[in-house]
């Protein structure tokens, strides 16, 4: 069976790269599969000035202020990022260390340069915050995800109760120097969360002179849960990055978490199961089907299984079912039976070994009303707070905490 690939519109990354757009049913070639040749160069993928490269090491913490307009601006990357993976990434907001350039294909390698999932955690005396931020890609929105979701901020505000709400979302305009202010309660703690599908280039806060601003520590002795896939789990489709099912999972555990979805990939392949190994998870979640060829996902996903729990023998792992809602009937049988048909195998050759491994169905991945879709595959933001009921349940279940 030909495979379909969970993909978003070709002209998403204009100048920069084409992605094919795979339309439910059609059997589009993917021109990510691994091919001869480097992948394009930073400035290629970027097209942001040389400035905007990381701080060293040694300066990561300090907070670098310079006064303007009345404000004292503070460098977004003197504050420390929760949800990012690696720390030795090629700029300050990239996911994917430089050794990985080598190991996956184009599209991850490009994609791994936005920021789902990526946010600040910070507390300020000010009355009044004003944000400012320039983008890596010149494409603000697509024909099905709004600016908002693909290019915006998303602010929220830590409760007395212990969860999160809904303050602002920042509206990017142009690919450079957009700037929001927002009001914010002195004193209180809040999340800012990063684009989903475009990268960070510049960003900076501006407080009032003689006030502060101070990151705050989100639970430092928690590991990480891991969401891995494609362009599901990098945002597709939702309306604001608060709204990308991972982070929704993370503000209903209360637990950090780490997105690892690259549009039109998340394969399951060998060398990304090693780069996942290399992060210490207290778990691991899947959402891989979509992208995969029918004919072969389920020896690959075993082939990755297995060496993910070689590295991380204790960690659990949740698998995402096939979660293409309106693909039905026996044409997408291997598909939706794929998941079920990993754990059964694996839980059959050593259940003490695997005894942490679970599904989340489809009927748990997606509303059975079929509105949680855009398109029968990439959720919307009433899909995504399903998905994330989903994943939530099934790791609690499994006894993953």
């Amino acid at each position: 069976m030909a495979r379909k690939i969970e993909m978003l519109p070709k002209s998403f990354l204009l100048q920069s790269v084409i992605l094919p757009l795979a339309v439910l049913g059609s059997d589009p070639v993917n021109q990510f599969q691994p091919q001869k040749g480097d992948p394009p160069s930073r400035e290629a993928v970027f097209r942001v000035d040389e400035d905007t490269t990381a701080v060293l090491a040694e300066d990561r913490g300090k907070v670098l202020t310079k006064a303007e307009d009345g404000l004292v601006w503070v460098d977004g990357e003197t504050l420390p990022i929760e949800g990012k993976p690696f720390e030795d990434a090629d700029t300050y907001f990239a996911r994917l260390p430089p050794y990985a350039k080598s190991g996956v294909v184009k599209g991850t390698w490009m994609m791994g340069h936005c920021t789902p999932g990526m946010s600040y955690v910070f507390r300020t005396d000010a009355p009044k915050l004003r944000l400012r931020w320039s983008l890596t890609l010149e494409r603000l929105s697509m024909s099905h995800m709004p600016a908002t979701g693909v290019s915006g901020l998303d602010l929220y505000l830590l409760g007395d109760d212990g969860k999160w709400s809904f303050r602002k979302c920042c509206i990017p305009r142009k690919q450079y120097d957009n700037e929001v202010e927002v009001e914010v309660e002195p004193g209180r703690t809040y999340r800012l969360y990063l684009p989903l599908f475009n990268g960070i280039s510049k960003i900076a806060f501006g407080v009032e002179k003689g006030r502060t601003l101070e990151p705050v520590p989100l639970a430092p002795e928690k590991k990480p849960i891991v969401f891995y896939g494609g362009s599901v789990t990098q945002g597709a489709c939702v309306t604001r990055p608060g709204n990308l099912f991972v982070n929704i999972a993370g503000r209903k555990l209360g637990w950090p978490t780490v997105c690892m979805g690259f549009n039109g990939q998340g394969c399951m392949t060998i060398f990304e199961a090693e780069l996942l190994a290399k992060i210490d998870a207290e778990a691991y979640c899947f959402l891989c089907f979509g992208n995969m060829d029918a004919s072969t996902m389920k020896a690959t996903c075993l082939a990755f299984l297995r060496r993910l729990h070689e590295l991380r023998p204790n960690v659990p792992i949740v698998l995402g079912a096939y979660h293409y809602i309106l693909a039905t009937g026996p044409k997408y049988a291997v598909e939706h039976a794929v998941a079920a048909e990993v754990v059964h195998e694996l839980m059959a050759e050593d259940p003490k070994s695997w005894s942490k491994l679970t599904v989340v169905p489809i009927d748990k991945l997606c509303p059975a009303d079929c509105d949680g879709s855009v398109d029968g595959g990439h959720p919307n933001d009433y899909g995504a707070q399903f998905m994330a009921d989903g994943f939530v349940e099934a790791l609690t279940l499994i006894g993953a905490f």
